[in-house]
């Protein structure tokens, strides 16, 4: 049985780095991403500490002569230390949380790099299509003037005419719309990136096998990122309706002043203790049930998203392996027309071709090498969405 294999990017000439084809612009919002998601993940982290209630009061009072007055200034703090592991999981839920986006801006980020990457490979095959159309008009002008002496002469009516000439300027417009869509083509690189399209070589790809894309794949691990967040999450849910053990304490400072009936006081002093507490919630077995269903859901997904990347791997090796096909019937068709040419130069030597026979068919010789070409291109093109779900 023939073996799966796709193809990943050994370099970018020019580049240091992948990322490196992308604007500045783009780094700048994909590096503020990444900043967002490790700032996110330190509060999650800490969500789990209370917050110390600081408060400072002034009082006056004119039930009596003089007024009084008072100032009050309180610490509070009531910091949970025990949660039934809940403490734990919600430390753990944030580092998965923290796995699970930075994965995702990754794949964003390839994503990018990947557009444009494949901007730069269709803007080649755009000059190569150009290329092989300038020689097919070639080819109908050559026509044109074959059917042109052949009408003028009698041997042909003017509806052979009439149609090498309608194949002439079909060919000559759809020249024309080939650089306007190349024109589309570079305005689109440019909006991804900084660099000159001309002076940027885009990735050869090389060899891995199947069992290496699954290992490697971004997607897979997303999914299964997933399942750590929500198997926290719903630990953590479990936790919230467990005894939960705090500690207590307070500061406070008061001062009375210009009371009638009390003398003037200053006093501070402290409590402490702890507190055991657990939630009696009547959803409370809806809200753990939802958890689990949610748990239950992601490991589903997990199964999912990797059958669907097998999928894609085994359909762009298919792909694959069609265009290698084209490519052994380009180089058959280049080798025949190589040796029609060889054997039509011999005979306008003889005086049985004319000019017109040698040219046709050089140019249609130099058609199928394009065609090699641009097949290449298009395994590239293929192959860039493999990349665009790998580690590099």
């Amino acid at each position: 049985m023939k073996r799966l294999i796709l193809f990943l990017p050994l370099s970018l000439s020019l580049l240091a780095s992948d990322n490196d084809i992308l604007s500045s612009l783009k780094k700048e919002q994909i590096n503020i991403e990444y900043k967002k998601v490790k700032a996110n993940a330190n509060k999650l982290s800490k969500d789990w500490i209370e917050n110390i209630n600081l408060s400072l009061s002034k009082d006056y009072s004119k039930q009596f002569d003089p007024s009084s007055e008072n100032d009050t200034f309180t610490i509070n703090l009531n910091q949970p230390i025990f949660k039934s592991g809940g403490i734990y999981f919600a430390i753990k839920y944030a580092d998965a949380n923290e796995k699970f986006n930075k994965l995702s801006i990754k794949l964003q980020e390839k994503d990018l790099i990947n557009s444009a990457i494949k901007l730069l490979y269709s803007i080649k095959k755009i000059d190569l299509q150009i290329e092989k159309q300038k020689l097919l008009v070639e080819n109908s002008k050559i026509d044109v003037i074959r059917k042109k002496e052949q009408f003028e002469i009698g041997l042909l009516d003017s509806s052979f005419l009439d149609s090498a000439i309608l194949t002439k300027n079909s060919l000559e417009n759809g020249l024309f719309e080939f650089e306007i869509t190349k024109l589309e083509l570079i305005k689109s690189f440019k909006d991804s990136s900084d660099l000159n399209y001309k002076n940027v070589i885009p990735p050869k790809f090389d060899l891995i096998s199947k069992n290496e894309f699954l290992n490697k794949n971004l997607e897979i691990k997303k999914a299964n990122y997933k399942i750590e967040q929500e198997r926290y999450l719903k630990n953590g849910t479990i936790t919230k309706f467990l005894p939960a053990l705090s500690i207590k304490a307070s500061y406070i400072n008061q001062k009375n002043e210009n009371s009638k009936f009390f003398q003037s006081n200053n006093y501070n002093y402290e409590t402490y203790g702890f507190s055991v507490t657990m939630p009696i919630d009547i959803n409370m077995f809806n809200k753990i049930e939802l958890a689990k269903l949610d748990y239950l859901k992601s490991k589903v997904e997990y199964e999912d998203t990797k059958r669907s990347e097998i999928n894609l791997f085994e359909n762009i090796f298919k792909r694959i392996d069609i265009i290698d096909k084209k490519l052994n019937l380009a180089r058959s068709d280049y080798e025949l027309y190589d040796s029609l040419l060889i054997d039509t130069k011999a005979r306008f030597e003889a005086g049985e071709k004319t000019i017109y026979d040698v040219n046709t068919l050089k140019n249609s010789k130099k058609t199928k090498r394009v065609d090699e070409k641009i097949l290449n291109i298009d395994k590239q093109l293929e192959l860039i969405f493999i990349y665009a779900k790998v580690e590099n």
